[in-house]
């Protein structure tokens, strides 16, 4: 048997532009593996929730909807995962860089058409969203890949620099010109390759990421008594469903929900 923590499946799905309802009880439908020559939908589950995540390893906000465009989702102006947290050696920074755990501790909401940031002890961080390049362009990494993005300002840098206690904390905004990432896909129920089709971000491997929330509970039900239960947002979903069996979505070999 797998272990516990691999057993569980944060799902991908290739993406085409197209609008997700937001409402709770979306009903989402599948190929199983088993019938795909059939290529026959079947309903399997329900959408529970939508989340975004605007910067890269913070938290994600809960939305009523969810545009699916060609390379991650987006509500409003606001595209997933398009902030990006970089050292003064423009290094990328996530929740795993040592001493950053704490990004996942601080508030994010979407108001007056901008992204507030909130810390304790910190004056709120406002940021409207870039439609071109209006500052230096900083070149970084994304997981071996070259990416950029462009700088954001003196107080987004201090406030980051501040939070994290890491003097030369930039934060960076990758703009649509900008050059974007081949993103991964799986083949033959295993193999996990890249694809030029699915570009993404700064995301991780995927524009798309969707988990089962009666996965996680039986995730949960092994755990010892005493344990730290774990949730959905440990594994930062962009949709989870609910109402079907723990890990059937492992035999999803296509995935639809209204248009997408």
């Amino acid at each position: 048997m797998p272990s516990l923590l691999s057993s569980i499946n944060v799902s991908t799905i290739a993406l085409s532009t197209a609008v997700v309802c937001a409402l709770s009880g979306v009903a989402v439908y599948a190929i199983h593996k088993a019938y795909r020559k059939r290529r026959q939908f079947m309903k399997v589950a329900n959408v529970c929730k939508l989340i975004i995540y605007p910067i890269k390893s913070l938290p994600g906000i809960e939305v009523n909807r969810l545009e699916v465009t060609t390379n991650g989702t987006k509500y409003g102006p606001f595209r997933d995962r398009s902030w990006l947290l970089v050292d003064k050696e423009n290094r990328m920074i996530t929740q795993r860089t040592e001493g950053c755990s704490k990004l996942a501790l601080l508030s994010l909401q979407f108001k007056d058409n901008m992204l507030w940031i909130t810390a304790p002890d910190l004056p709120t961080l406002k940021l409207k969203v870039k439609t071109e390049v209006d500052d230096e362009v900083i070149q970084t990494n994304v997981w071996g890949d070259p990416m950029e993005g462009v700088y954001c300002g003196l107080e987004a840098e201090e406030f980051f620099a501040q939070y994290l206690n890491k003097t030369g904390t930039k934060l960076i905004q990758h703009i649509p010109k900008q050059s974007v990432r081949d993103g991964y896909i799986e083949v033959n129920n295993a193999k996990v390759i890249r694809n030029a089709k699915y570009p993404i971000i700064y995301q991780d491997k995927s524009g798309l990421l969707v988990i089962n929330q009666s996965s996680v509970d039986d995730l949960n039900s092994r755990l010892p008594t005493d344990a730290l239960k774990t949730s959905y947002r440990n594994f930062r979903p962009n949709i989870l469903i609910s109402e079907c069996d723990a890990f059937d979505e492992d035999n999803w070999q296509w995935v639809s929900i209204r248009d997408v």
